[in-house]
């Protein structure tokens, strides 16, 4: 079975997604319309991926704080990641991630996000590298 309304223009090396047999792989090759997770790779065409749906456990798991509201909180430093359930009841959350590292400008996202790959994309958008663990 082949993967189904992931285009691999939307992907980057690194990417978490699901394999069909259940374990989480990352992407680890882009290739034109193709991608491939693992060593050694699984093609997009030999296989089945979906994307990993985000949880309050991966995101606590992975260092964000869950608030009650976006407000500014002048005494958090370096990197602040936040989230909040949707308001609206679909699923996913909206995130808040400031850079204010010493001698970087304050950088802000807010973002609404239903899966991993999303945060992992976001995070890069401010040049902040964590590495997103399942």
């Amino acid at each position: 079975m082949r993967t189904v309304g992931i285009d691999s223009k939307e992907l980057m090396i690194g990417d978490w997604l699901r394999h069909s047999n259940g374990q989480p792989m990352a992407v680890a090759r882009i290739e034109h319309t193709n991608f491939a997770c693992g060593t050694p790779h699984c093609w997009d065409y030999n296989n089945s991926y979906e994307f990993i749906e985000l949880t309050e456990e991966l995101l606590e798991k992975n260092g964000f704080m869950k608030v009650e509201s976006l407000s500014y909180d002048e005494n958090r430093i370096d990197i602040s990641l936040l989230y909040k359930e949707r308001a609206n009841g679909e699923p996913g959350y909206r995130v808040l991630i400031e850079d204010r590292r010493p001698g970087n400008e304050t950088c802000t996202i807010i973002k609404s996000v239903k899966y991993v790959h999303e945060i992992q994309h976001a995070l890069k958008e401010l040049h902040i590298e964590i590495d997103f663990s399942l």
